[in-house]
């Protein structure tokens, strides 16, 4: 691809210089700005040179979702680019698997100048830990080969991993073009894969049978019995308000409530998960108004209800993109029914 530039009237002209001086410089950009990288959602943070036990990984990548997303870096001028970027993302993926959280954490913060990854993303109810031990323990990873130019050759073995491996893993590859004259600089990523995942994952899913309310409340009996009253609460909250509830498809028993709006609308605003270590959990979706005074406003009554784990500050200086994962247990009946009633209030306010 051709890229012309000028500057004012003048003529258009190609830039006078392009690629990178060398794989670091690659790495170091995505680091900085790990958006760029297809599969990370939100708010992210990224470091370098992740010790994997048989060499250091490029990139890491983690968003405030808990994904994982390991990112080899190659140039053409590379030789062995196609066998060797392969080969080296796959290690270093079967070295994440199975790490303890705890391992995971020390050595991010020997890779990331003493900093570690929960702080940054503001874990203050572990939330986000237990996500990544999950991710970890079931090998759920994106695998980003990051290049200056796309081939064939790594085409087709994108192609092909995506189609011999679980959902879980999703492979992808990336161009990453640059060019550059005097302070200008321009990069222009191309993916190719990211569809490829999406597809396997939409099957996955669709292949799951639906979650029902019986087979919900029955799972919390059997695995987390003390906090089968404050489910049972939402439950009835979430009849109480004339929420839709539908099940959901994740790995282990889950609902989703929606909101009706007078415009016959429904607002998915309600989720229930379910997780071995931490029990049931509530997540509400604090970014269905975005960054706006309205979200604020339903933040604040919102996480002034007992059992919420986070703060009205916390989600305003993260643009309200959080949607933590609230154990039940920190909720009491009567909380549990306040929490969704409150949320019908505000979201019939909003409507009015």
């Amino acid at each position: 691809m051709t890229l012309l530039i000028r500057d004012g009237q003048g003529a258009w002209r190609e830039p006078v210089g392009h690629g990178y001086d060398n794989e670091a410089a690659l790495q170091a950009i995505l680091t900085e700005h790990p958006s760029l990288v297809p599969g990370v959602a939100g708010e992210a943070i990224a470091c370098r040179e992740f010790e994997s036990s048989v060499g250091p990984a490029d990139v890491v990548i983690l968003d405030a979702e808990g994904a994982i997303t390991v990112v080899e870096c190659k140039l053409r001028a590379n030789a062995e680019v196609r066998r060797t970027i392969v080969g080296q993302v796959l290690d270093y993926a079967s070295r994440l698997w199975q790490m303890d959280v705890e391992q995971f954490e020390q050595r991010w913060i020997r890779a990331d100048a003493g900093r570690s990854p929960f702080d940054r993303l503001h874990d203050d109810d572990s939330e986000l830990r237990s996500r990544v031990a999950a991710n970890l323990a079931a090998a759920r990873f994106n695998l980003v080969l990051a290049v200056d130019a796309l081939n064939d050759d790594l085409r087709r073995v994108v192609e092909y991993l995506n189609a011999i491996t679980k959902p879980t893993t999703g492979v992808m590859l990336v161009e990453f073009t640059r060019h550059h004259e005097e302070s200008l600089e321009i990069l222009i990523p191309r993916s190719f894969g990211a569809e490829l995942v999406d597809a396997k994952v939409d099957a996955e899913a669709r292949m799951r049978p639906r979650w029902t309310v019986a087979q919900y409340t029955e799972w919390c009996s059997e695995h987390h019995q003390a906090s089968l009253p404050a489910v049972e609460a939402v439950l009835d909250g979430f009849s109480e308000q004339g929420f839709e509830i539908v099940g959901g498809r994740a790995e282990t028993p889950s609902l989703n409530a929606a909101f009706p709006r007078d415009t016959g609308e429904r607002v998915w605003i309600l989720n229930l998960y379910t997780d071995r270590a931490r029990g049931p959990l509530v997540e509400v979706r604090f970014n269905a108004f975005g960054d706006t005074e309205e979200a604020a406003h339903f933040a604040s009554a919102v996480c002034a209800v007992p059992g919420v784990t986070i703060t009205a500050k916390q989600l305003e200086e993260l643009h309200f993109r959080r949607r933590p994962n609230m154990p039940l247990a920190g909720f009491t009946p009567e909380s549990a029914r306040l929490l969704v009633r409150t949320i019908s209030s505000a979201l019939a306010s909003h409507d009015a």
